[in-house]
């Protein structure tokens, strides 16, 4: 759940012979298949003896920073789920009940001296239970085609509808 960055030291040492451009797609399969948990990480393949890809260290560091202040308001975040809701909606439950999103918003730090934040959204709906897993990835990767958030994991606060209690009349 926190920002991150992946450097690959010793390119220089990955498979010398080869060609730069399949030296770095090899590197980044190795690297997406071994740290599958962190698909947002930018990868560096660097070399801390030659000084190669060092300024690009720099340069991520600074990506990943403005990405974490990035924002998508109120409004576009919403219309961005909703539509991506009627796009592809999320398979029913028990019951034939269905995870309706009432409403989304992005939360944000109070801790203006951090110089890096994470992109948290609180989605307000009917039943966080009826939201499966792979949806919520699916959610995710609408947000990160609109916002890019590089190196930034999106982390979902869920807050179920609050069920209301009936009054009998007698």
């Amino acid at each position: 759940g926190k920002p991150c960055l992946v450097i690959a030291n010793k390119f220089d040492l990955f498979h010398p012979d080869a060609a730069k451009a399949d030296r770095l797609a090899a590197i980044q399969d190795d690297i997406a298949e071994q740290l599958f948990f962190i698909p947002y990480a930018p990868v560096i393949a660097a070399s801390a003896k030659t000084g190669e890809s060092i300024k690009r260290f720099y340069f991520a560091i600074e990506q990943i920073r403005k990405a974490s202040w990035e924002g998508l308001n109120t409004g576009a975040l919403n219309r961005l789920l909703q539509d991506s809701l009627a796009a592809h909606p999320p398979p029913a439950g028990k019951g034939g009940k269905r995870f309706k999103l009432l409403y989304s918003t992005m939360a944000r730090e109070r801790d203006q001296e951090k110089a890096i934040n994470g992109a948290n959204f609180i989605l307000f709906c009917n039943k966080k239970s009826l939201l499966p897993g792979s949806y919520e990835r699916y959610l995710e990767n609408k947000i990160r085609e609109n916002c890019s958030y590089t190196g930034i994991p999106i982390n979902f606060t869920f807050r179920e509808r609050e069920t209301r209690k009936r009054i009998r009349k007698n």
